[in-house]
């Protein structure tokens, strides 16, 4: 990555310029084997697979900045330019040379405003571009057991924009701010059976929603608090896999209609902390709950994690003794030792959407500095 920089007065302000080009290749070899060896099962079998995937990027990009006392104006663009590259090396008998490639290119510009109310509230607001291309592991398998590289994945587009206030007073910082994110293509599983995940592109989804937080001191004792919330939802119909081998004509598609919640994403999440400084040798409590609202699982939205609230509990202490700092920290995670959802796996083949959290946790630190 290398990047030109330029600051200096302009019109009142004060502008700052930048101007880079940066460069990313990768390199991987895959190789895939069968899991049996006639009868046995679970064990590395013969070679089924056996390639060679590059992907390479070239970005050049083009920031600028200018300030005042109650103004800053922000800009920029990026041009993106990805290639992708698959060389098959396992071409025997029936199997043919799967060799593939895929290009994705774009034009990203992003504006940002943020103005100084008053002098102890500030309003701000952007939009800019996103876009997304599918990971190498994404283009790694093809639908309906079709083997070779997956060229008809697209890359995800999107138009973000936020909203926002800032503020602080004496013991008080908080923020508010509404966001709006509109994708094309958007990429979603497919399938996930057997170990193998196939991804597809949906059309269009939304997300829009808000998130506030708050910080508040009073004496040894400090609140915190973080809320999101947050509407996500494809905007488009499409055709999804509930079986493995599809889509076939013994185990066809079926439709996701539109307004059904994207998967894996929370409506809600909310993180509450209260900080106490003891004043004892150097210690401070923490009390902190943390929720996360029900989570869809699959895009048919017909299962879905409840929603769980976890507590934790931790003490750390701090002293300095000459040229060394000591801390030392003492936590319990999931202090009422709660059964939850700790993750969950998307369009899960067989109904195996849950990863089951880890119950109650003890974590014992020690930390050590010097200064030289």
């Amino acid at each position: 990555n290398a990047r030109w920089r330029h600051e200096g007065d302009w019109q009142g302000g004060r502008l700052s310029l930048s101007a880079g080009l940066a460069s990313d290749h990768q390199s991987d070899k895959r190789k895939g084997y069968e899991n049996f060896v006639g009868s046995t099962l679970g064990v590395q079998g013969g070679l089924r697979r056996d390639e060679v995937n590059r992907a390479q990027m070239l970005d050049p990009y083009l920031l600028a900045e200018w300030r005042t006392k109650d103004l800053t104006l922000m800009g920029g663009v990026r041009q993106t330019s990805t290639d992708y590259e698959s060389t098959d090396r396992y071409i025997e008998g029936n199997n043919k040379d799967d060799s593939g490639s895929k290009s994705f290119k774009g034009t990203l510009p992003v504006f940002g405003a943020r103005w100084q109310w008053n002098p102890s509230v500030q309003a701000f607001a952007s939009i800019g571009k996103g876009y997304e291309i599918p990971t190498l592991n994404e283009v790694a398998y093809r639908s309906g057991g079709v083997s070779g590289f997956n060229t008809d994945l697209n890359a995800a587009r999107s138009t973000s924009a936020e909203l926002g206030l800032r503020g602080r007073a004496d013991q008080l910082r908080w923020s508010a701010t509404a966001f709006d994110i509109r994708t094309d293509d958007e990429i979603v599983v497919q399938n996930n059976t057997g170990g193998r995940t196939t991804f597809q592109n949906a059309g269009r989804t939304l997300r829009q929603g808000l998130e506030l937080s708050s910080e508040w001191r009073t004496g040894p004792v400090t609140w915190t608090s973080a809320y999101t919330w947050m509407q996500a939802k494809y905007q488009d119909a499409f055709m999804t896999c509930t079986s493995p081998g599809c889509p076939t004509i013994n185990n066809p598609q079926v439709q996701v209609p539109a307004g059904n919640q994207i998967p894996g994403l929370p409506k809600q999440q909310l993180f509450a902390q209260v900080a106490w400084d003891t004043g004892w040798a150097g210690s401070r409590v923490t009390l902190e709950a943390r929720h996360v609202g029900r989570v869809m699982v699959n895009d048919l939205n017909d299962d879905a994690a409840a929603a769980h609230t976890l507590l934790n509990l931790g003490v750390q202490f701090k002293q300095d003794r000459g040229d060394w700092t000591l801390k030392e920290f003492v936590r319990v995670d999931n202090l009422t030792d709660r059964k939850h959802a700790g993750s969950v796996i998307v369009n899960g083949g067989n109904e195996r959407f849950f990863e089951p959290g880890a119950g109650r946790k003890l974590l014992l630190g020690l930390e050590a500095q010097r200064r030289f």
